[in-house]
């Protein structure tokens, strides 16, 4: 089975006990942007996956955005412990970006359209009710006439 960026995230924060409160105060996300990306319902954003390899150093960059490794072997090739991504790794987690945001918008539109139904079928009732008020305004009319009382 093939792991996202927010599984890897999750597991991350899981096996080092990070406190959920502390982690997304520290990268500068809210509540909700941060639960958003434990049950992958959103992407996780470069922005903060950018403060998230800035703020816990020992998270291996490869490992979080490809799989690649583990959560924390760094590749001590680059030296000075700067972060860098090869086109090959850009280009896969662009991919993958890609990928969730298409996602996103699919299940976005989904929800659009069900809403468009709903607007529908609101107009549908609506219709329905004015046309009973109508009636009702009529009968209302007719039985004042009948009783000699003076619209007002």
């Amino acid at each position: 089975m093939k792991t996202t960026i927010n599984n890897r995230l999750k597991e991350y924060i899981e096996l080092n006990n990070i406190n959920p409160p502390d982690f997304y105060h520290k990268v500068g996300a809210s509540r909700m942007e941060y639960f958003s990306w434990m049950n992958e319902s959103r992407p996780i954003p470069l922005r903060y996956l950018l403060a998230i390899l800035n703020f816990y150093p020992n998270l291996n960059a490869r490992w979080l955005l490809l799989g690649d490794g583990n959560s924390t072997e760094i590749n001590e090739s680059s030296g000075s412990g700067d972060i860098r991504i090869d086109d090959h790794l850009s280009v896969t987690f662009l991919m993958d970006q890609i990928g969730l945001l298409k996602d996103h918008i699919s299940s976005l539109k989904d929800n659009i359209i069900g809403l468009k139904g709903q607007v529908e079928d609101n107009r549908f009732i609506i219709d329905k009710l004015n046309r009973e008020l109508d009636v009702k305004n009529l009968l209302i009319e007719s039985l004042q006439a009948k009783c000699g009382i003076k619209k007002e």
